[in-house]
């Protein structure tokens, strides 16, 4: 705890014991001292029964005193002696003390009077804490009285003779007193009962229980209890009743404390011990409660008992005070001075002689008690229910962020949906215009002129639908799915083709642009292992962002920097504002630009990561901008060459329209130009061609005239293509007729889609634009042809290779493969370590790379259980068995380079 919480505490602490002098002070101050008449008190030196009267008279004193006497142990009881100096008119003797046994007054003339706590006289009013005798008016002064008390432990007695108007007066100033006492604790143990009806927090029901004990304790032993109606039932347990209430009394006050000082949470332990402790405790009520005989000595015990309590108790308040429990203050305060006075009231039991009363000083205690810890409850009490409050209105923010949430989630799927149908719209009339111009090639002879305008037209049409489908791509990259396949992309190439491109906006802003070209032994193409889309993007929109931001009739230069890795460095001469230069590509960071959007440097950077490499860019006043593209290159690894993004497909060629099947086919799609371009793609005859434009349309035909093979369209009015399929197969298996061959055309290409069509019945999946090969080659294989394709995807998978069987490689891999294999072996270990560190993104993201980085070498069966990992939703040992089988196929496997095995 730090100094300054101590001080608070301590300060605290010094209020609450300066205002319980005060109430002390005014205590003492208000009590006046009583009346009373001298007299002489002997102990007698006689252990005997109330019957040995003679015996008494004729006893030796053992002791004197005037008012207050220690009696000794006895078996049988104590005689006292009591000579009055003087007796008023009417007087009355009084005897207060710690006995709760039956007192005997024989007066000289052989008379007596028994008087005792457990059955009050009925023509006597109920004295507190005392036994009160009137005597007789005949009374001589001087004359001896005998008193025997029954007891057989050590007590304190305390003898008057005083005036009986006095006393009564006395008397009803302490019934007003102790009337006030219960009075105040009965209303505190009212508040708690309260709390806890409300709260229903068992800390508050031991509180209130402790109280009610408590105070029906305090009046048993005052005598009241058994003074009211029905008293004389309680009557009858003797002493174990005020003993049983004392005990449960002391299980409350640990109960109570254990919840009020959140010992559970706070010191488990001690929390252990207190349960046990109060499980003792009940185990020793219900000893007093059914035990047959009386039990002497259990008063003694349960007063060292209580006393140890509270002792406990309050060490324990100390103990958490200074661990900074704010509550523990108010623990301390309120049970100090019940302890002290406990203490007192322990030593007086046990026959310890004090200078004062002890009752008032404990009375005292013990609404100071309940005043405190109430104050202290309803602090807790209010702090809880601000926390509560706090809790109820973070819990209502939650749910408001949540609904946000959904609203957002929401938004987004529709976005994304109003994206798909926009990219799907965008792409099916695309698809029929980069078709029209191999139709109009082989309509007839064309001029070089035409035919050059062709090729340009089919050009820009692939290169539009490419970048429809990055759009796509980029959303798959934010989330992590997309499947990055590295090709050999030679970058000077690619770039003179990009500077190509924008010549307009070149001489629009009257800038030159300049690629540094290389010469001598280094001239060889710069072969990038990237994707030739990809690269394409970054190079147009960091070109382009430069030419915008250069100053008119300057410079942008291009420097490419062989090596592995690969370098690409565009400068200019502008410099990037210092608005966005910490932030140059972050989303939608864009500055000086009315049209700009803040998307090219952000998706450059994304795509260059995406295939391993890195965009810097370095800024300066003086010297420019330059921004530098990182790649890895292609030497070394075997990869194929990339087909340029804005290449028809290569079947420009026709085919021979005599090796198609005499077929039967229908082609189902809602958009015109689709059905034209398709009618001109197949022959017929040998085809028998018949088209619908919706899913109902299509189900008649069929119905009408069955079709051989059905190409259907996937979004379509009234009914889509899965429910169309869906439907059709439904009615074949009804009918148990031979099933019909149903491609799917769709401009669709995620694997979401391809999943849900070979799922809902196709049997192929081909993606708009669809080549005329792809088409004849689906009709081969519904028509038994070699050649034709029977598989559920384009390209028929090849078989997995066994993991034992040796490998044949590329000899131009035999240098580099020890360094590849021991790379891969450093990334298996990145990928154990993620895996122990529950980080699935990056064992995702590491099995990714190796999935691309095996595939390229020729290690088909490591790929594919790259990929397994990467796509897997399984648990921690079957992911380590995995990685554990991909070191032994690593460790073991047979390569092979031609004809020479290393």
């Amino acid at each position: 705890m730090t100094r300054g919480v101590r001080t608070c505490a301590a300060a605290r602490l010094l209020r609450w014991l300066w205002l319980l002098g005060a109430l002390l002070a005014c205590g003492v101050a208000g009590a006046a001292p009583s009346p009373l008449v001298r007299l002489k008190v002997e102990l007698l030196a006689l252990d005997a029964s109330v019957r040995e009267v003679d015996a008494a008279r004729q006893a030796p004193a053992l002791s004197a005193d005037a008012v207050q006497l220690t009696l000794p142990f006895r078996d049988h009881g104590s005689w006292l002696r009591i000579t009055p100096s003087m007796l008023p008119v009417r007087s009355v003797l009084i005897v207060e003390g710690n006995v709760s046994g039956p007192l005997t007054l024989v007066l000289p003339y052989g008379a007596r009077e028994t008087r005792t706590k457990l059955r009050p006289a009925p023509d006597m009013p109920v004295a507190a804490y005392a036994q009160v005798f009137e005597l007789p008016d005949v009374l001589v002064r001087g004359t001896p009285l005998l008193l025997h008390v029954s007891h057989q432990h050590r007590a304190i007695v305390r003898v008057k003779l005083m005036d009986a108007e006095a006393w009564r007066a006395e008397e009803r100033l302490r019934l007003v007193s102790n009337a006030v006492f219960y009075t105040a604790v009965l209303t505190f143990a009212v508040i708690a009962a309260c709390y806890w009806a409300v709260l229903r927090e068992r800390m508050l029901g031991h509180y209130t229980l402790y109280q009610l004990t408590l105070l029906l304790f305090t009046a048993c032993n005052a005598g009241y209890v058994y003074a009211w109606p029905g008293g004389a039932l309680w009557a009858r347990l003797g002493m174990h009743g005020q003993w049983l209430l004392a005990t449960l009394a002391m299980v409350f006050s640990l109960g109570f404390t254990r919840g009020f000082l959140s010992l559970p949470q706070q010191a488990p332990r001690l929390s252990r011990l207190y349960a046990r402790l109060r499980a003792a405790a009940l185990a020793g009520a219900a000893l007093l409660l059914l035990s047959p005989v009386h039990l002497d000595y259990a008063g003694v015990v349960l007063s060292v008992a209580i006393l140890v309590n509270y002792l406990l108790l309050l060490g324990t308040g100390v103990c958490m005070t200074l661990r900074g429990n704010r509550y523990a203050v108010y623990y301390i305060v309120s049970w100090a001075p019940l302890t002290v006075s406990v203490a007192l009231r322990a030593l007086q039991g046990m026959g310890v002689r004090l200078p004062f009363e002890g009752e008032f000083l404990y009375a005292l205690s013990l609404v100071w008690q309940a005043l405190v810890l109430t104050i202290g409850m309803a602090d807790q009490v209010l702090a809880a229910r601000r926390e509560r409050d706090v809790a109820r209105q973070a819990a209502a923010q939650a749910a408001q962020l949540e609904l946000q949430n959904t609203y957002l989630k929401e938004n987004m799927r529709l976005r994304e949906e109003v994206e798909r149908m926009s990219r799907h719209d965008l792409k099916t009339p695309l698809a029929s215009i980069v078709a029209l111009p191999r139709l109009v090639r082989e309509a007839g002879a064309l001029n070089a002129d035409q035919a050059e305008l062709l090729a340009l037209v089919e050009r820009a049409g692939y290169r539009v639908l490419t970048m429809v489908n990055l759009s796509l791509d980029l959303l798959k990259m934010e989330q992590g799915s997309y499947r990055f396949e590295p090709a050999a992309v030679d970058l000077e190439l690619l770039l003179h083709k990009v500077v190509a491109d924008l010549g307009a906006l070149t001489a629009a802003r009257r800038v030159s642009v300049c690629v540094r070209q290389r010469s001598g032994p280094e001239a060889a193409p710069m072969l990038a292992l990237a994707e030739e889309t990809l690269c394409y993007s970054i190079l147009a929109n960091l070109l382009k962002n430069a030419i915008e931001a250069a100053p008119q009739d300057s410079v942008v230069t291009i420097r490419l920097v062989p090596g592995d890795p690969l370098w690409v460095h565009i400068h200019n001469l502008g410099a990037v504002p210092a608005a966005v230069r910490g932030r140059f590509f972050e989303k939608y960071a864009t500055a000086g630009k009315s049209d700009g959007s803040g998307f090219g440097t952000y998706s450059a950077r994304l795509m260059a990561r995406i295939q391993e490499g890195e965009l810097v860019m370095r800024t300066d006043e003086a010297e420019g901008t330059t921004l530098s593209l990182r790649l890895r290159s292609a030497a070394g690894h075997g990869a194929a060459p990339a087909r340029p993004a804005d290449a028809p497909p290569q079947d420009t060629d026709r085919p021979d329209e005599a090796e198609l099947p005499r077929l039967n086919v229908l082609i189902v799609d809602d958009d015109e130009h689709n059905l034209l371009v398709m009618r001109r793609s197949l022959p017929s005859p040998p085809l028998t061609l018949r088209t619908a434009a919706t899913g109902c349309a299509a189900l008649q035909a069929h119905e009408a005239q069955p079709a051989d093979v059905i190409f259907m369209d996937l979004e379509m009015p009234l009914m889509s293509g899965v429910e169309a399929v869906q439907a059709l197969r439904a009615r074949e298996k009804e009918t148990r007729c031979r099933p019909t061959l149903v491609v799917a055309l769709t401009s669709h290409e995620d694997e979401a889609t391809r999943s849900r069509c070979l799922q809902a019945g196709f049997d192929l999946y081909l993606s708009k634009p669809v080549g005329r090969q792809e088409l004849h080659r689906a009709l081969r294989g519904a028509g038994g042809v070699p050649g034709g394709q029977t598989a559920v995807s384009p390209v028929p998978p090849q078989p997995l290779p066994d993991p034992q069987a040796a490998l044949e490689l590329d000899p131009d891999l035999r240098d580099t493969l020890p360094s590849f294999l021991h790379s891969r072996r450093q990334a298996l270990d990145e990928m154990a370590q993620a895996l122990r560190e529950g980080d699935g993104a990056s064992l995702r993201s590491i099995a990714h790379r190796l999935a691309g980085s095996f595939a390229l070498h020729g290690f088909r069966w490591a790929a594919h259980c790259c990929q397994q990992i990467e796509h897997a939703d399984a648990d921690a040992p079957v992911l380590q068995a995995q990685l554990e089988a991909l070191r032994r196929h690593l460790e073991t496997v047979r390569i092979t380079f031609g004809e020479m095995q290393a």
